[in-house]
C-alpha cells in the first residue's frame, strides 16, 4: 500500500487540483493522509469529501511527522498542497523506485503556473543542479518517497530544523540507504511562494541556507529568517 501525506493550512485554492490529480490516477492501493494546521477556510471540508484521512498539523516537519505516523503504507510520499500529478505519475513513479531498488527519491519538477519563465527557472535553478549532484549533494523538495520503515528508522523529519527540513531528511536517509532522483516522474510545483516574496529576494534566502547547511548542518535556531506562508510559528 502507498499513503500520500499532504501537510496543510488554509488550501481551499489548490487542494483540490492536487487531490484530483491523484483520484485520477491509474493506482488504487492508496490512502491519503492530510496533515490540518488549523485552516478556517474549506480545505477540511475539501479533504474530507476526497476521502482523506485527517490529522493535526502544524509546522510543515510537525504535519509530516503525524500524518506518517498514521500511515498504513510501506511506502510514505510527501506533497505539498499545492502541487499537481501527472497521467499515471504515481504509477510510473512506484516502477522506478522499486527497479532502481530505491529506499527514497524525489523528482524533477515543472512550474504549476503557466508560461515559460517558471520552466526555465525550476531546469536552471533546480532540476540540473540536483540531478548533476544526485550521487554527491543529495537534494530534493515537493515531491519525497520514502519506505516508511527507513522513515521510522531516521525518526522522521527533524521537528527542530526551521528551513528545509525535508532536504535534511533526505541526506539523512542518503547515509544510510539508497537515494535517487526519479527520472519518469516530475510532477507540478507552484512557484507562489518565489512570486510573493521576490524572486531575487527568495533566491538569495534559499542560496543562503543551502551554503549554510553544507558548512555548519541543518538551522535549528533560525539564522535565516524564513516566513512558513500562514503557517504558524511555535
Amino acid at each position: 500500500m502507498l499513503t500520500i501525506v499532504i501537510p496543510k493550512l488554509n488550501e481551499e485554492e489548490y487542494l483540490p487540483g492536487l487531490l484530483n490529480s491523484i483520484k485520477e490516477q491509474n493506482y488504487n492501493d492508496l490512502e491519503i493522509i492530510v496533515s490540518d494546521a488549523g485552516s478556517n477556510d474549506r480545505t477540511l471540508e475539501i479533504a474530507k469529501n476526497y476521502g482523506c484521512r485527517i490529522v493535526k498539523g502544524g509546522l510543515p516537519s510537525v504535519g509530516k511527522n503525524n500524518g506518517a505516523r498514521q500511515a498504513k503504507g510501506d511506502v510514505i510520499i510527501f506533497m505539498d498542497a499545492d502541487m499537481k500529478l501527472n497521467k499515471d505519475e504515481l504509477k510510473d513513479a512506484l516502477k522506478e523506485f522499486k527497479a532502481r531498488n530505491l529506499d527514497v527519491a524525489t523528482s524533477q519538477l515543472r512550474s504549476l503556473e503557466k508560461g515559460f519563465f517558471g520552466e526555465i527557472v525550476l531546469h536552471l535553478f533546480y532540476n540540473f543542479p540536483i540531478t548533476a549532484l544526485e550521487n554527491i549533494i543529495p537534494h530534493g523538495v515537493g515531491f519525497i518517497a520514502i519506505k516508511k520503515k527507513l522513515f521510522d528508522n531516521l525518526n522522521g523529519f527533524d521537528e527542530k530544523v526551521i528551513l528545509a527540513e525535508d532536504i535534511d531528511l533526505i541526506r539523512r536517509a542518503a547515509k544510510k540507504s539508497k537515494f535517487g532522483i526519479l527520472r519518469n516522474t516530475k510532477p507540478f510545483y507552484s512557484l507562489r511562494r518565489f512570486e510573493k516574496e521576490g524572486w531575487i529576494k527568495a533566491f538569495v534566502k534559499y542560496f543562503i541556507s543551502e551554503i549554510y547547511s553544507l558548512i555548519f548542518g541543518p538551522d535549528r535556531k533560525q539564522k535565516i529568517k524564513f516566513r512558513f506562508n500562514h503557517y504558524k510559528e511555535k
